[in-house]
């Protein structure tokens, strides 16, 4: 099928649309409104290029429209009426930047803007972000600080401007463009690119027919993530089209971008509002459908060409198309090669000589870099093309040719693919179509039937073409089809009145629905039934106490032999054994096996996806094979025939259980429940899924149990296997453990793909077994020919090509291959056959029949033919995480990109046991092939991962309907419905109180104004606050006259909230804001509307009432930590614990409506005044609850309890140790890459002749690579210490830092510093003066007085100040000041007693913690890496002596007691900086203190 990729696009991404493209370059009539306006200023040329005037001229990086893609071209329904402009029209840049880079009109001016809609949000960058979030804690220590910045970084938004809707046909339809194009059949090939624009316009007729919806007022959100709130239909979309001929490659790939404005006009009202984006999901398979089906039919129409389905079944190609030219990969690599020889070339031509490895190095990223500015030049389409075509021009001829008699072929015999169903009922083909997309999908939507139904159709003639109606008439009909829908019931019938035109609720998107088939639900319960019931083969007594010694003297652990012994002797038909990665599960099974056959003699045979995970059972000494050799080994074949029969006693082990399709299992479960045997399901839920319907693992686990491993014993590092759980278990926190040690690298796809392939090809070197995972295919072939490319050049790889994969790269003697097919038939030397991902390397050709020789790593040789190995085999350096999942390597390296699912990541950074290291994306410019910029951490990137919403399309159809029925009685789901119908609904009443106080006349002025939902809003609140609507309205009226006023609605809100409400006693009392009936309950909402509406709000309030209910008696089940933080422990019964659990359930409602984690404790922060109901709940909600129990009230706290708690912090940090995270970090990041060049430069070196210069000088470099590793690595060592005692420390003082945070926030609330400002040293006056002998001299006269008066009053006493008279210098003596020097002589000839050679570890120790920004200064009080170590390892011990003290009463009485006099010493300090301080407030801390200090021993302790 074609391809159909969805992206929102943020305001302003608009230069990938217009660069490659002419974007209208040429002349055309203007659109009505583009006549007679000025957009750029009266002396401002017109630059719309519609003939008014000359055209566009300020975007430089446009070229002439002969050298570019064709322009754009604007369509919609909604296209005239909201933009004035004709469908079909060219779209100029002026237009684009304005309405998609803008939201605005295009005939909009910086003067009078006029936005389509509400203007676009303006969201911050990761930068301003991360800014923001640490101005709020300012004092943040660095632990805090870089856990801010992650959460910040992953926490961006984008206010979308439209959606990109990629479409792509079959690869079989580019090359058959190029082809046409090559040959000169110019016409022809536009025949090709107009039958995919025709194809496109049908298909964006079914997308705007199904997800032209917007959403009105607010939206709630479910704990699924599903919206809730009204949804409304609108009268059409806006949407451009943007074609381009070549892909980012420069290969040909026709595809067309279209632009879709996420603006539409509400049918209701005629506003302009915001597209509800996630209409598409539901809908996207059935446009692909009719997207392919209108592309077949017009290709057939216009050329006679045919479409069939490949062999794989994964796509309908053009017959006589060649798939070799379809499937090759990007010739990149090869070019890249090319690039390299030639620089090589020239550097051996310049110097006379072979490059050095690191020159290589050097020159290899040159080469890329060459490439890629080759590919992002500015390349005409029509040259790239012609660039792909030149050297393929006989193939593409001869497509041409096979193409038309293939078709010829077809109507002669008929078409293959309605081979057998020529007969086939269209009732039959419906059925075939149902079964077909529940065998795919656990749940289904609309997109998908209608998909499946297209399929059928090309196989059954007499179904007809109009499979769109089909799909309709199977859900009008879906009792006969066996059809059930899994979604959020809606909590009663939905009246009239509250309908949308499709007949549904206007609370419920238009295409909201899941489905699965009765048959299907069924098969899943009886699974779950059948692996409860008990009578299997079990083991007792001695034979069970035999087998527990036998699997001790195996070797297995504690979980292991819990499980093991469990399993043994449960009975049950079918249990599950849970294995998180690395647990040894597989090692488990092969112990268990063993016992099992033994005691029970029994087979052992395990099952799984593919033969490749059944190989790895059989390393364990399990006999296994993949689920369709079982099936066509044990069951039934058409003629009702078996080649082999389970029997009693036989234990079926399905491994990697989760990637099994629920329809497998039901026929695995038969047989054995058949032959009285027992079935053992493994897996890992957290782990892949099933590609076809699954979920059945976690069915299994919740219903029945599960056997589970805990301990992990995969990972060389202690510290990776606790981090793999919490991985597991999306804590992103764990993901700073990843970061300090070097694990996680981010940068753009380029570098990260540059940096996998030198760690792999390092591996390589090293003899290391190392596994390279990517996202899919298409980025292993590509990953795999950059690496082929480098040990080609490095010697590891001959460079005489023994043949061409499938997907165009070339291998020779010495590449690593997999088998993409399992063929038992080919010929093998060994026990085995040749099996699907398994690795050969190439051995070399056989010459006696062509074949080409490969070995396995367990010794197996297999000859491949040549068609085999031309359809079926790939390079295997790099591969897919599906492909990956099972393996166990030394080290794997995986890039991860922003749409890696969270269980992909698990699995690729869980498969070394050395080392797991994640090449993040984590940077990326937009082009016009991916529109949206990167720019932020791969930490960051990685919580985003984690943190995403898990996906229900992933779960068994009976879990996705217990938790949609769960979903469907959440207050989110019925409360936010009860909210909006009473705000909608009710808003009758304030129009006739309004009309009914000022007047018809005014009341309609005031319906038409912005304000008017404003004043409703303000109006609800203060009802829901108790206050009387029409009495506080009347007051707000008579303040003052209102007929004046520009806004009469906004006048009397502004009263309303700032005049009337704020010193107004509500009519109704506050303290019964917990009662049944008050203002913010569920029944007091549902009475205030009238009709069926209200008759529907009591359905609501009754379902709301009833879900607060059962969350009281749920959360007095349970007793969760926050309902216990908050009002204690359960009481007994009686009054007080009726009490509790109303209240309890009070908060639970608000929980529920607003979706609160059940992690926090808290209820958040309070909800905007806007969200009237909610807010109002929240009051309620924070009454009921009150102040958690064990909490301290920082506001009702004093300022000196405040600056204790701060101070308190402050001590702490006196003893924390360097923060090297970020050091630490970088450390072992540059030894890594070191260490890669040592050991690509090794391998380089071997190559050059002995004794040469080049070897010399290649020696040097791998031993200048080896000691900058192994001095980074001696570092990395010193600061790891560091960083753990920094790390223990942190733990400890966090509480301390919290509480430290919230104190400062409380203190700044009132308007004080955080931490006052240290007092000011006065300069002490000295109390003499050393003098000189001579000056002394001067001041010994005695000072005459100058008045006689003086001498009657006694002042004429000698006043001066004292003095001291410096001795004079005496001439020192120099026998005693220096002593003969001996002159030392040294005997040339000693030698010496030991050489003092420094280790890496020294010379790291010496260096400074922290680099400097000039790289030849050296600070020489700069701490060093062994001070930092020493001073760590110091403070440790003082935090162990502070821990043993902690516990003594005595000590603790003493620290609290100088904390005190030191805090009210600093209050008396900031006190005295006072103008005019309070004397009697100073008595009181000198007071204070002193009782402080001089309290008796007895204070603070307690010796009973």
């Amino acid at each position: 099928m074609g391809f159909l990729g969805i992206t929102a696009v943020s305001a302003g991404a608009v230069d990938y649309l217009l660069r490659g493209s002419g974007c209208a370059e040429h002349e055309h009539e203007p659109s009505p409104a583009e006549h007679d306006l000025d957009r750029d200023g009266p002396d401002a040329a017109p630059s719309d290029g519609r003939g008014n005037g000359s055209p566009a001229t300020g975007a430089g990086y446009l070229l002439a429209a002969a050298e570019k893609e064709p322009p754009g071209v604007w369509f919609g329904g909604a296209l005239q009426e909201m933009l004035g402009i004709v469908p079909g029209t060219a779209a100029t840049e002026h237009d684009v930047r304005a309405v998609f880079g803008k939201l605005m009109r295009p005939d909009s001016t910086p003067d009078e803007p006029k936005f389509l809609g509400r203007p676009p949000r303006k969201f911050k960058s990761t930068a301003e972000r991360v800014a923001a979030a640490l101005a709020k804690e300012s004092d943040a220590g660095e632990e805090r600080r870089r856990e801010i910045e992650t959460t910040a970084a992953a926490s961006g938004r984008k206010a979308v401007a439209y959606y990109d809707l990629t479409f792509s046909p079959q690869k079989s339809v580019s090359i058959l463009h190029a082809a046409l194009r090559s040959q000169g059949r110019s016409e022809d090939a536009q025949a090709v690119v107009d039958a995919h624009r025709e194809a496109i316009a049908e298909a964006m007729a079914f997308i705007e027919q199904e997800a032209a919806y917007t959403r009105s007022g607010y939206h709630g959100k479910t704990a699924g993530g599903q919206s809730v709130g009204r949804f409304d239909e609108a009268t059409g979309l806006v949407w451009t089209r943007w074609d381009h001929s070549t892909n980012r490659n420069q290969e040909p790939q026709l595809h067309t971008h279209v632009a879709v404005l996420n603006r539409v006009i509400e049918r209701r009202s005629r506003n302009i509002q915001a597209l509800d984006g996630k209409g598409f999901k539901a809908i996207k398979f059935g446009a692909v459908a009719i997207y392919d089906r209108t592309l077949e039919t017009r290709l057939a129409a216009k050329l006679g060409v045919v479409m069939a389905m490949r062999p794989d079944g994964k796509a309908r190609e053009i017959l006589g198309v060649d798939q070799q030219l379809c499937a090759e990969a990007s010739s990149r690599a090869r070019q890249v090669e090319a690039n390299l020889n030639a620089r090589i070339e020239e550097f051996r031509q310049r110097q006379g000589r072979e490059p050095s490895p690191a020159e290589r190095k050097n020159m290899w990223g040159l080469a890329k870099v060459e490439d890629r500015a080759r590919k992002t030049g500015d390349i005409s389409p029509a040259e790239q093309l012609d660039n792909w075509s030149g050297p393929r021009l006989e193939a593409l001829g001869n497509v041409v040719v096979d193409v038309a008699a293939h078709a010829d072929q077809v109507r002669r015999h008929g078409h293959p693919d309605q081979h057998g169903y020529a007969h086939r009922t269209r009732e039959e083909a419906l059925q075939a179509a149902v079964h077909a997309v529940q065998a795919s999908n656990a749940t289904w939507d609309f997109g998908l039937l209608m998909n499946a139904i297209e399929a059928e159709s090309q196989r059954t003639p007499t179904v007809g073409d109009d499979f769109r109606e089909l799909t309709y008439e199977v859900f009008r009909d879906a009792a006969k089809y066996g059809i059930v829908t899994v979604s959020m019931p809606d909590p009663g019938e939905v009246p009239e009145v509250l309908q949308r035109e499709d007949g549904k609720s206007i609370y419920r998107p238009h295409q909201h629905e899941r489905y699965a088939t009765f048959e299907h639900l069924a098969m899943e319960t009886a699974l779950v039934a059948a692996a409860r019931r008990a009578g299997a083969p079990a083991l007792t007594g001695p034979e069970l106490e035999v087998a527990r010694v036998e699997l001790i003297a195996a070797g297995l652990g504690p979980d292991q032999l819990d499980a093991a012994i469990g399993i043994l002797s449960s009975g049950r038909a079918g249990d599950v054994l849970l294995g998180p990665a690395g647990a040894g599960k597989s090692h488990t099974v092969g112990a268990l096996a063993r016992s099992w056959e033994r005691g029970l003699r029994g087979r052992v045979i395990g099952v799984a996806t593919s033969q490749r995970a059944a190989q790895v059972l059989e390393d364990d000494g399990v006999t296994a094979m993949n689920t369709t050799r079982f099936l066509n080994r044990f069951a039934p074949n058409e003629r009702g025939q078996v080649r082999d029969r389970l029997r009693p006693g036989d234990l079926v082990v399905v491994d990697e259980a989760g990637m099994s399709a629920t329809g497998e299992l039901d026929r695995i479960a038969k047989l054995v429940g058949e032959a009285g045997g027992k079935l053992l399901y493994t897996g890992d839920p957290e782990q892949l899924v099933a590609v076809g319907a699954g979920g059945m693992l976690d069915l299994l686990v919740r219903d029945n149990g599960a056997y589970e491993l805990t301990e992990i014993r995969r990972f060389a590092e202690p510290w990776e296997r606790a981090a793999s759980l919490r991985l597991r278990s999306r804590d992103a926190s764990v993901l700073g453990l990843y970061e300090d040690s070097g694990r996680l690298h981010g940068g753009t796809k380029e570098a990260m793909i540059d940096a996998a392939v030198r760690g792999y090809l390092a591996d390589t070197v090293r003899g290391k077994e190392s596994l390279l995972v990517v996202g899919d295919n298409d980025h292993a072939s590509h990953l795999c020919a950059l690496i082929r490319a480098e040990l080609v050049a490095r010697g590891y790889v001959e460079h005489e090509v023994l043949g061409t994969l499938r997907d165009g790269n070339h291998i020779g003697v010495g590449d690593l291959v997999q088998a993409r097919r399992n063929d038992y038939d080919i010929r093998v030397e060994g026990n085995g056959a040749v099996t699907n991902r398994v690795a050969y390397r190439v051995a070399g050709r056989n010459p006696e029949d062509g074949t080409l020789r490969v070995v396995a790593a367990n010794g197996l040789v297999a000859h491949l033919p040549e068609g085999y190995v031309s359809r079926h085999v790939t390079l295997a350096y790099a591969s897919t995480v599906h492909a990956a999942q099972g393996r166990t390597v030394d080290i794997c390296r995986a890039l991860i990109e922003e749409n890696t699912d969270a269980h992909a990541l698990y699995v690729a950074m869980t498969r070394g046991r050395e080392e797991n290291l994640a090449y993040v994306v984590s940077a990326r410019p937009a082009d016009e092939h991916n529109q949206n910029s990167l720019d932020t951490t791969p930490r960051a990137v990685l919580a985003s991962i984690m943190g995403r919403e898990h996906e229900i399309d992933a779960a068994s159809a009976e879990m996705t309907r217990r938790f949609n029925e769960e979903e469907g009685r959440s207050l989110a789901f019925v409360g936010t419905q009860l909210d909006r119908l009473s705000e909608e609904f009710g808003r009758g009443r304030y129009d006739q109180l309004l009309a009914g106080i000022l007047g018809e006349q005014i009341a309609a002025r005031m319906r038409g104004e912005d304000g008017f939902g404003r004043l409703n809003r303000t109006l609800r609140e203060a009802e829901l606050g108790g206050h009387d609507v029409e009495t506080v309205l009347r007051e707000a009226v008579v303040m003052r006259r209102l007929g004046t006023a520009a806004s009469v609605s906004d006048v009397l809100r502004w009263r309303l909230r700032e005049r009337v409400l704020d010193s107004r006693t509500p009519e109704h009392d506050p303290s019964d804001i917990l009662g049944v009936n008050a203002p913010a309950s569920w029944a007091d909402l549902a009475s205030r509307v009238d009709g069926e509406a209200g008759r529907y709000g009591q359905v609501l309030a009754r379902a709301c009432q009833d879900r607060e209910a059962e969350l009281a008696e749920q959360v007095a089940l349970d007793q969760p930590q926050w309902a216990v933080a908050h009002l204690g422990p359960l009481p007994d019964p009686g009054p007080e614990r009726e009490e509790w659990v109303h209240r309890a359930g009070i908060a639970a409602a608000y929980r529920d409506l607003r979706s609160v984690p059940e992690t926090s404790v808290s209820l958040g922060e309070a909800p905007a005044r806007e969200q009237v109901f909610h807010r109002a709940l929240w009051q309620r909600a924070y009454a009921a609850l009150g102040e958690p129990t064990d909490a301290l009230d920082y506001a009702a706290a004093s300022e000196t309890e405040l600056r204790q708690i701060r101070d308190a912090a402050a001590r702490e940090r006196t003893f924390a140790p360097y923060y090297v995270a970020e050091e630490l970090r970088d450390s072992r990041l540059a030894a890594q890459e070191y260490r890669h060049d040592e050991a690509l430069f090794w391998a380089e070196t071997g190559r050059l002749p002995l004794g040469s210069p080049e070897r010399a000088r290649a020696e040097a470099e791998m031993t200048h690579a080896a000691e900058a590793a192994a001095e980074l690595e001696a570092r990395a060592e010193h600061l790891a210490a560091v960083h753990a005692a920094r790390e223990a420390w942190a733990a400890e003082a966090a509480r301390a830092e919290q509480r430290a945070q919230l104190a400062g926030d409380e203190l700044v609330k009132r308007g004080l510093p955080r931490d006052p400002q240290a007092a000011e040293v006065a300069e002490q006056t000295s109390l003499f003066s050393v003098l000189t002998p001579e000056e002394a001299a001067e001041l010994d006269h005695p000072l005459e007085p100058r008045d006689p008066a003086q001498l009657a009053l006694g002042v004429g006493d000698d006043l001066r100040p004292p003095y001291l008279a410096a001795e004079p210098e005496r001439a020192a003596d120099q026998s005693l000041v220096k002593e003969e020097v001996q002159e030392v002589t040294v005997d040339p000839n000693q030698e010496p007693i030991f050489e003092a050679t420094p280790t890496a570890a020294d010379i790291a120790a010496a260096r400074p913690l922290r680099s400097t920004p000039e790289e030849h200064f050296v600070d020489p009080d700069a701490v060093t890496v062994r001070e930092a170590r020493r001073q760590a390892e110091i403070l440790a011990d003082l935090n162990a002596q502070r821990a043993r003290a902690a516990s003594d009463p005595v000590v603790q009485w003493q620290r609290q007691r100088d904390e005190a006099s030191e805090t009210l010493e600093q209050e008396r300090q900031r006190r005295d900086q006072g103008l005019d301080r309070d004397l009697s407030e100073d008595f009181s801390l000198d007071l204070a203190r002193e009782q402080t200090v001089d309290a008796g021993p007895e204070i603070g302790l307690d010796f009973d």
